[in-house]
């Protein structure tokens, strides 16, 4: 049972160091975006929603069909599994829940250190 928490916990981590370094990239390929939008006067809040909507967006259109597709595979490998049956179907839900919930907690961080940023000094080439 050990061996499956580790493995459990190593790609809990590798999910977190993707989906940081994802919106990293993004946040930082639209720095200047966001430099505009403040210099014309929108609040640095509304900026972070922008961010978490554009992400959450993503999240549950990737979420819904895969937990959709896994209801249909549980249900076509019933015959195949001992002792497990197709209607543990919240177990399915978990993963993505759980995803979500860390992109919640990683996006936050790279819209608020690109808010430190004048927006002068971001709009120069």
């Amino acid at each position: 049972m050990e061996m499956v928490a580790f493995f459990a916990a190593t790609a809990l981590l590798l999910a977190g160091l993707g989906i940081y370094g994802t919106i990293s990239y993004v946040v930082n390929e639209q720095r200047r975006e966001f430099a505009i939008r403040v210099a014309l006067g929108a609040q640095p809040g509304a900026i972070l929603k922008m961010v978490l909507r554009r992400g959450l967006d993503l999240a549950t259109g990737g979420a819904g069909p895969g937990v959709a597709g896994a209801l249909v595979v549980s249900h076509l490998m019933a015959g195949l599994q001992y002792g497990v049956t197709p209607d543990r179907s919240p177990h399915l839900f978990y993963p993505p829940l759980l995803a979500s919930h860390l992109y919640l907690l990683l996006s936050r961080s790279p819209p608020v250190i690109s808010r430190g940023c004048a927006p002068c000094a971001l709009t120069k080439t």
